[in-house]
């Protein structure tokens, strides 16, 4: 057991090591993050456009990928069932890249639904639960999640033209603010 914890415990100093002296390229990225957030705010609308675009275009790729592979296939029943999935692929992929404005608004509609899904069972799991101690945190994060995609649905149709870059854009900037605390918190081994 003592080797175990000896091995783990080198480990551990190994990637401290590391991390260290990585640790200004970690703060970089997290600067890089910070500012490609805030780009990504003042252009959210643009942003949730071209993510919009490149999942049909990804979708695109993916049946054609999938669609070629079905025909390698010899003597295979099931091959039927890969075709109709491509082709399923393929249409949803034109449909975006065709027409990524209604597409963009589709999703984020869907998007407000499953936040206010979740917030639901998240209140229903926190009263369910009665072992839980921290049962306050849990229900507010369900109202937060409730709320959201209230004012998404009030907000609709011109909030399906920002949220997605808008979530994007915060996500960026936890992410990079993550790095810089991490970088600034890192140690000498």
């Amino acid at each position: 057991m003592k080797e175990i914890t000896r091995e783990t415990h080198s480990e551990f100093q190994k990637i401290e090591g590391i991390l260290y002296k990585n640790r200004d390229w970690l703060m970089g990225i997290g600067v890089a993050f910070v500012i490609l957030g805030i780009i990504g705010l003042g252009m959210s609308a643009t942003l949730g456009l071209t993510i919009t675009e490149m999942f049909g275009v990804l979708l695109i790729v993916g049946g054609c990928v999938q669609l070629v592979h079905t025909f390698t296939i010899n003597a295979w029943k099931g091959r039927i069932y890969l075709i109709i999935s491509s082709c399923i692929y393929l249409l949803a992929g034109i449909t975006i890249v065709v027409n990524p404005v209604r597409s963009e608004l589709f999703i984020t509609l869907m998007l407000a639904g499953m936040f206010v899904a979740i917030g639901v069972v998240r209140i229903c799991m926190a009263f369910q639960k009665h072992s839980f101690k921290n049962k306050f945190w849990i229900i507010i994060n369900g109202m937060i999640s409730i709320i959201l995609g209230i004012i998404i649905i009030a907000n609709w149709p011109f909030s399906g033209l920002l949220v997605i870059g808008l979530l994007i854009s915060i996500e960026l900037i936890l992410n990079g603010w993550t790095f810089v605390f991490f970088a600034s918190q890192l140690k000498k081994p």
